[in-house]
């Protein structure tokens, strides 16, 4: 169930978007199909010669059952917020590093300014894991403004915890491992695009 949320601006949060078993089956795809050699190594984190703390992991062949319940509970929630028939879903699996010199600092995504270069107006994050790493301070943070020292609280990172908003000027957010990220941290990232 979607549950909205106003501090410090509109959001959503599904727990149990995924149950534990349907997230820990999309996180060891993620595991089966991710090159341990260029994530260890870093290689994975560049593209077109500039490093990225967040890539995609590609090739995840995913139960056709588990994908409709995506796509239907994707569809449930951009229907449910008035987006009926404005766009379509797209979706993609990916891989977090924690780079202390590439950090993704607050930003907003703001639809008004991102969409005609195909970003979209919804975004979602579905947190995957093993169930077995501390998932300490891997969550998405949130912001007031668009520097860390508004940051006002964080969406946990609960392994099949859906977390929805709007892109918009207020939708800052970010993230800051201020204890690293000693694991894998796997997340399906979604938008809902009018392109």
């Amino acid at each position: 169930m979607l549950i909205k949320h106003t501090d410090p601006w509109i959001h959503y949060i599904w727990e149990d978007f995924l149950t534990f078993d349907e997230q820990k089956y999309l996180y060891d795809r993620c595991m089966s199909e991710l090159d341990i050699k260029a994530f260890e190594s870093n290689e994975l984190f560049y593209l077109n010669g500039e490093k990225q703390n967040n890539v995609p992991v590609h090739s995840i062949n995913q139960d056709d059952v588990l994908a409709h319940k995506i796509e239907e509970q994707l569809h449930q929630m951009s229907n449910q917020l008035g987006y009926a028939d404005k766009g379509n879903w797209y979706y993609a699996w990916n891989i977090t590093k924690d780079f202390k010199d590439k950090q993704l600092f607050p930003h907003n995504d703001d639809y008004a300014k991102l969409g005609p270069l195909g970003a979209g107006m919804l975004k979602v994050l579905v947190y995957l894991g093993n169930g077995t790493d501390d998932y300490t301070d891997w969550g998405t943070k949130l912001y007031a403004e668009d520097n860390i020292d508004s940051f006002k609280k964080e969406i946990k990172f609960q392994p099949g915890t859906c977390f929805l908003f709007e892109a918009n000027k207020y939708s800052y957010h970010g993230t800051q491992f201020n204890y690293g990220i000693n694991g894998y941290r796997f997340v399906l990232g979604a938008e809902y695009s009018g392109l």
